[in-house]
């Protein structure tokens, strides 16, 4: 977990590193569990990474609606080497939920930032969530299937198993 809290060798004001510093405090601050402020931290991590690798700025003014874009897509479609590293879980693809989870975490603190920022707009709003796949596959009973489930309820023996 990140130690900076306003110490001399804190991050610039301006800088992406000092907001996401600045949000883990908060979250902190609030009492939020280790778990949710390693989840920030590990996935604002990962966005900061991935700018600085492929040449774009982390002054928190000059990230765009295009830089998250191209953040997701690359959690999408990266498979070895992502992150920096082709160890372990890195080297798989991504599935369609976690890079849901990397969205989220960004519309979180970008949401906050905005704010805490005053900046004149929130690079995330123009950003729309990646897809995921529904899960809810619901297979309705057929008028038959429903009969027979009556039927087997009234001929149980036990009132508490009627209820």
């Amino acid at each position: 977990m990140s130690e900076h809290i306003l110490t001399s060798n804190h991050p610039a004001p301006d800088t992406l590193q000092y907001y996401i510093d600045a949000f883990l405090l908060k979250h902190r601050a609030e009492r939020h569990s280790l778990k949710t402020l390693k989840y920030y931290e590990t996935n604002l991590s990962r966005f900061q990474w991935f700018l600085a690798q492929h040449g774009y700025s982390t002054q928190l003014a000059d990230i765009t609606p295009t830089h998250i874009r191209a953040f997701l897509l690359y959690a999408q479609e990266a498979e070895a080497g992502r992150w920096g590293t082709d160890a372990g879980r890195h080297a798989d693809k991504l599935s369609p939920f976690s890079v849901h989870a990397f969205a989220r975490c960004l519309r979180a603190f970008w949401r906050w930032a905005s704010d805490e920022a005053d900046l004149s707009r929130n690079p995330f709003s123009n950003v729309a969530m990646p897809k995921i796949p529904n899960q809810w596959k619901v297979e309705a009973f057929t008028d038959a299937e429903i009969k027979e489930l009556f039927r087997a309820i009234e001929r149980m023996e036990s009132p508490f198993m009627v209820a």
